[in-house]
């Protein structure tokens, strides 16, 4: 974990408050999705970063593309990404799950239920940001 990582989440965090308020009070408009994309992005790069691209966390594709290559190689009798099937395979279930908890959210508090995101980015942000200023 690097010092980098706290305040790009801290950034994130503003851009999901950003994007709760915009969507609160522009229901119609757009720019909330494009300010949340934004966030996703941060998220996606810090994660593809400190994974060395392993875990892509704000989409699918890529996801969903290794595990139906790894899982051809094990058809054919390669194990040796295994683990890595294993990851992946753990990470679509919690994509999966959290569209579900999503929906819930957004059905019930609506575009408030960015909120909750934020308050997740920034309970990350100060985190890393204690963790890194004690080492």
């Amino acid at each position: 974990i690097t010092p980098r990582y706290g305040p790009t989440f801290l950034v994130g965090s503003a851009l999901l408050i950003l994007a709760s308020v915009l969507a609160t009070t522009q229901p119609d408009g757009r720019a909330f999705l494009y300010v949340a994309a934004m966030a996703n992005g941060l998220q996606n790069a810090v994660s593809s970063a400190f994974t060395a691209n392993l875990i892509r966390s704000s989409h699918m594709s890529g996801i969903s593309s290794d595990i139906g290559m790894i899982f051809g190689q094990m058809l054919g009798g390669n194990l040796q990404n295994m683990w890595r099937f294993v990851v992946l395979s753990g990470l679509a279930s919690s994509f999966l799950i959290g569209g579900i908890v999503s929906y819930g959210a957004v059905t019930r508090f609506k575009s408030t239920a960015l909120s909750f995101s934020a308050v997740l980015f920034l309970f990350i942000a100060v985190a890393e940001i204690g963790f890194t200023a004690y080492q």
